[in-house]
């Protein structure tokens, strides 16, 4: 609906979404206080409650050492890295799928070439969007249009931006859609109003509603503005969104908690308390004050002090070294007359070994289910390679599992976005957008693809079997090299016998099992190719404009033709 001027003033006064966006603002301080190494979060709330908790569980001697061990980056900074680099797999998908529909081809190549140089897809989302999903969650995504179009585009310009939920006043959530019915946000120093009808540009003034400066019909019948991401953090306040942290966010609070405590033990273990006896000292200066337990007494009893109030630590006390090297030196009395001296003369109390243990223990153990509860699948295991394969699945459906209900919330504001960019830019010309980021993800890596490869293989898998197994590995290898990928499928579709060792072909000649020539082409396969190449042209560009299966076929028989060339008894 369009809003009335009446109605803006009222909310840019007395927001009714004032509430929401304050939890929503106090959940997001949180996560930053884990994810952002942005040193602002030392003035959050968040940080002066975890200040606050580490003091009521310390003496206040181990809270100012502990505090002091406190750096930025903070410890859970990388934790929280690990998690966000895992999640982000969810952009490399196998076999992602982006369908866009228009009544001519002009305006599909047309937007094919502006989402990609001027929107900057698939970037836009990998890169940009994904940075305020770790730490904005609550942002909102707008579509807007430029003030100072390109007159060289004959097409309107449409572009977006995220508005952080900070810079937000107040807005209206359509129950249907979950699309924005109007939104009102500060931008500078100007108050933005966009809603189902237009966009308007109103100065602001001491916090209140100025003059208005622009006012922008857009024609889509909607509100071109939407929450970043899709799930709430509770069914009673669900413009509050869930973080894949959000319920692990105690968690990172203790665990930062223990880390500080491990770094004390830390500091323990490296530098050792010594203990001696106290030394007489029978030092006394011109005015007549002594040597008092290292510092200097007054005659009349009283502790001499310096202008700022400390004791004047004795000269001669002072001066002595009493370490060789780094620890703390502690002076022990000596026992009084009839007392047992069981003490030796020096000793050094060194840390408790099983209470450091223990303690990195307990830290490694709170970073796995860290990582675990957000990820879907335990850290120590991610690249292991002597599990059985059903455990390795069933590991990493876990993960997928996680991947693709991420995924489906970056489906549908991509999707969005897509959408009503093309209406903006060519009105009724588009149809429909569809976007699709893939059913399968590169969570095996190729380690565990390729022990799995040589187990079936030891197992007599079926080539069937196999040749799924090397497709996925290859794929999985190659993946952010797309010509090196469509290489290696071709060189995979052209090697004859792949499962085979050159010692089993060796056999299997030796038994007439396999023709002299294709087994000659096994054991120098690359050399082949490369001669190929020479005379002719890239397996990559010869034969583009027939059908692939015919491409394979001329370069097999020309290969076989070069081992035909060739006369080798034996293979050696």
């Amino acid at each position: 609906m369009a809003l009335g001027q009446s109605e803006i003033e009222r909310e840019v006064l007395q927001p009714s979404k004032r509430p929401e966006i304050q939890k929503a603002i106090a959940h997001q301080d949180w996560i930053k206080l884990h994810a952002d190494t942005n040193l602002d979060v030392i003035n959050s709330v968040p940080f002066r409650k975890f200040v606050l908790f580490v003091r009521s569980q310390l003496p206040e001697d181990k809270f100012l050492t502990t505090m002091n061990n406190l750096k930025f980056p903070l410890p859970t900074n990388s934790i929280t890295k690990s998690i966000f680099v895992k999640l982000s797999k969810l952009f490399d998908g196998r076999n992602p799928a982006f369908n866009y529909q228009f009544h001519n081809t002009g305006e599909r190549d047309d937007w094919e070439w502006y989402r990609q140089e001027v929107l900057d897809e698939p970037n836009l989302w990998s890169q940009k969007a994904w940075r305020f999903f770790q730490t904005e969650i609550n942002s909102v995504l707008v579509v807007d249009m430029p003030a100072n179009p390109d007159p060289t585009d004959k097409y309107p310009q449409p572009y977006s931006y995220f508005v952080p939920i900070g810079d937000v006043i107040s807005y209206a959530v359509n129950d249907r859609n979950k699309c924005m019915d109007w939104i009102i946000y500060r931008n500078g120093g100007r108050i933005i109003v966009i809603d189902d009808f237009s966009y308007r540009t109103f100065a602001s003034e001491d916090g209140r509603l100025g003059m208005m400066l622009s006012d922008n019909a857009h024609g889509l019948g909607y509100c071109p503005a939407k929450f970043l991401w899709n799930e709430p953090l509770s069914l009673g306040c669900p413009d509050v969104k869930e973080s894949p942290l959000s319920k692990k966010l105690s968690d990172l609070d203790w665990y930062l908690f223990k880390s500080l405590g491990v770094k004390h033990l830390d500091t323990y273990a490296s530098y050792p308390i010594y203990s001696a006896y106290e030394e007489e000292c029978d030092y006394m200066d011109k005015d007549g004050d002594v040597c008092h337990k290292g510092h200097l007494q007054k005659p009349d009893g009283k502790y001499l002090t310096d202008s700022m109030g400390n004791l004047v630590p004795c000269p001669l006390c002072h001066g002595k070294k009493q370490l060789a090297g780094a620890g703390s030196f502690i002076s022990v009395p000596i026992p009084a007359e009839g007392q047992p001296d069981l003490r030796k003369p020096v000793d050094i109390t060194t840390i408790d070994r099983e209470s450091l243990d223990y303690n990195i223990g307990e830290l490694e153990r709170l970073e796995v289910n860290i990582i675990n509860g957000c990820v879907g699948v335990d850290n120590t295991i991610l690249n292991e390679t002597s599990l059985a394969d059903k455990q390795v699945d069933a590991t990493f459906e876990s993960k997928d599992s996680v991947l693709n209900r991420i995924k489906k919330g970056f489906e549908e504001i991509q999707e969005w976005h897509d959408a009503t960019c093309c209406r903006l830019r060519y009105g009724s010309a588009f149809i429909s957008a569809n976007v699709n980021y893939g059913n399968e993800f590169y969570t095996l890596t190729p380690e565990v693809l390729q022990a799995r490869y040589a187990n079936a293989k030891q197992n007599g898998a079926s080539e069937a079997e196999l040749d799924a197994i090397r497709q996925q590995l290859i794929e999985t290898q190659y993946r952010h090299n797309p010509t090196m990928l469509q290489r290696m499928i071709i060189l995979d579709d052209l090697e004859p016998l792949r499962h085979k060792t050159f010692d089993q072909v060796q056999r299997m000649r030796a038994d007439g099992l396999v023709p002299d020539e294709v087994a000659v082409l096994k054991t120098d396969f690359m050399s082949f190719i490369d001669r190929f190449e020479r005379e002719n042209d890239n397996i990559l560009e010869f034969g583009t404009s027939i059908p692939y299966s015919e491409k394979i076929k001329n370069i097999y028989n020309t290969l076989l033709s070069y081992a035909k060339q060739r006369t080798v008894p034996s293979l050696t």
